[in-house]
């Protein structure tokens, strides 16, 4: 049944594709190939092939939580015209929940990458369930394992050789018009990109003349465009929830980051006009102040300065969205979601296609717009009890814990890719937190992980100048950097939370990527330590 040799690369059809032409041969399926550009979008590829969506397989790798610690994996195959019924897959396996496998668990378990994955299980712990609806046509087309090259296989033949499980796990695309664009337009199945992607030109080292290729680049274009509508959606949401833009000062007389316990990173200090100074870590304690002037909250986006060295996660210089509230820890965490599910939601409505391409994929920025409840929270001891002592993911010093970025990433695949972990040891988080038990061991605070991990840090702040007084003590702080901060907590005590979030940190979020050097349109990495002769570049 296989077409002639000529129409093939042979050295594309080892591995998955040409397990499966293998087995195709040797049973006897009826089956024809069909060579086209490459595809990964079901919609796409079914043009290029010329038969109608429904009788397209769309195989899309679903994990099944079926408690804290355990879950399993499906490979559902829908018709092409329509979604994977998520909920249907957690009742059909009476999981807690059902969601989208990450991209190198699904290709793994598949062994194709994303938008090529076959109708096929050759893995152990992938288990086959089909909808009937696809199975009620002749034949059915899917990718072979290649995004350029796809198999027309009779239904008959498709049932013999793989015996699947057969359910109602199919739903209709939505009936409003922007979902439904939105939808079909999203590259599927967390696909591969096709030749049209968009990829970072990696200009961060700052060779002479990157600059350059950062201005020819469609990745720093929509980046831009990304950035300004993080900007707008944040004003929008803000001033939806009351909340009013305060303008503020690049420098800071009092840092956020005190050489204290619980401070991770270093101020960096300058001079202005002869001043000794510091650039601004966080604004958040000149957030608190703005509370007493704009008692329903404030907020702003400004840069932030912290002395580290760039990597992977970390940025010296980074975009700071932030805010303070009325209110406790939970009022917060309140907010924090509506707010990180308003910029997912504006990212998908607005920008999907190039983020698909960008990506590889947009149905992560669709979990979490359309997220109905609230993420999932646990205490930071319910997380050590979770990771039950798996090596490297908890950081002990004997007075305080932390989590590492190991430990953050096996509790995301435990829990829920969207989660928070609340009430840290005091000690491991600054003084600035507000207690969150009666003997000051933990601390009112919660941090928002999801894809890199943490990406909002939030807490409670003490709502009066005894209780930070005291936390000054704990954490080996002289009260005397922070004299006017005691005295204003005196003076006009108020309870309030607040929290910051690198926008940096969250588009590479957006955009599926690893390294956050590729996020910022100017590089401040890798530069000349003293002034140039000349200013030869942004």
């Amino acid at each position: 049944m296989r077409p002639s040799l000529e129409l093939l690369d042979h050295e594309k059809t080892t591995g998955l594709c040409g397990r499966l032409l293998e087995l195709l041969d040797s049973e006897g399926a009826r089956y024809r190939l069909i060579p086209h550009p490459p595809e990964g979008r079901t919609e796409i590829a079914s043009r290029l092939r010329g038969h109608p969506l429904e009788q397209a397989a769309k195989c899309m790798v679903i994990r099944v939580k079926l408690s804290k610690r355990t879950s399993r994996y499906v490979l559902a195959v829908v018709p092409g015209d329509r979604l994977v019924d998520l909920e249907g897959i957690r009742r059909l396996y009476d999981g807690k929940e059902a969601s989208f496998a990450h991209r190198g668990t699904a290709e793994q378990l598949a062994g194709a990458v994303c938008g090529s994955i076959t109708p096929f299980t050759f893995h152990e712990d992938l288990e086959l369930v089909v909808d009937p609806d696809l199975l009620s046509h002749d034949e059915i087309f899917f990718n072979a394992a290649r995004l350029d090259l796809s198999i027309a296989l009779n239904t008959e033949d498709y049932l013999a050789l793989t015996r699947p499980r057969q359910a109602a796990v199919a739903m209709n695309v939505p009936p409003d018009p922007m979902i439904r664009s939105r939808t079909m337009t999203t590259i599927d199945n967390f696909s591969a990109l096709s030749q049209t992607a968009i990829r970072p030109p990696v200009s961060w080292g700052n060779e002479p003349g990157a600059f350059l290729k950062s201005l020819r680049s469609p990745w720093y274009t929509l980046v831009a465009d990304l950035q300004d509508l993080m900007l707008s959606t944040t004003v929008e949401y803000a001033r939806s929830r009351g909340l009013k833009a305060l303008y503020l000062p690049l420098t800071v007389r009092t840092i956020t980051c005190p050489s204290g316990l619980g401070s991770d990173s270093e101020p960096v200090p300058v001079t202005v006009s002869g001043v000794d100074t510091y650039l601004p870590d966080s604004n958040q304690f000149m957030l608190e102040y703005g509370t007493r002037l704009a008692p329903g909250g404030c907020y702003n986006i400004m840069p932030s300065w912290r002395g580290e060295e760039p990597d992977e996660t970390h940025l010296g210089q980074y975009s700071h969205s932030e805010a303070e509230i009325p209110g406790g820890i939970d009022d917060l965490i309140d907010y924090v979601e509506g707010y990180v599910k308003a910029l997912a939601k504006a990212c998908l409505e607005t920008y999907g296609d190039r983020i698909a391409l960008a990506a590889g994929d947009t149905s992560h920025l669709s979990r979490m717009a359309e997220h109905r409840n609230p993420f999932a929270r646990i205490t930071f001891e319910e997380a050590v009890s979770l990771l039950d002592g798996e090596e490297g993911t908890v950081r002990d010093e004997g007075d305080w814990r932390t989590l590492t970025r190991k430990g953050e990433h096996r509790l995301m695949e435990i829990v829920n890719e969207f989660m928070w972990v609340t009430h840290f040891d005091h000690l491991s988080v600054p003084f600035y937190q507000a207690f969150g038990d009666p003997e000051g061991r933990t601390a009112a605070n919660a941090d928002l992980y999801f894809g890199m991990g943490e990406v909002v840090g939030s807490g409670e702040r003490h709502s009066n100048a005894e209780q930070m007084r005291r936390a000054l003590v704990m954490h080996k702080v002289p009260e005397r950097d922070y004299a006017w901060y005691a005295e204003m907590k005196q003076e006009l005590p108020m309870r309030t939370s607040g929290f910051g979030m690198g926008l940096e940190r969250f588009l590479m979020w957006v955009l599926n990527h690893h390294d956050i050097r590729d996020i910022p349109l100017v590089s401040r990495v890798n530069e000349d330590e003293k002034w140039p002769e000349s200013v030869h570049r942004p």
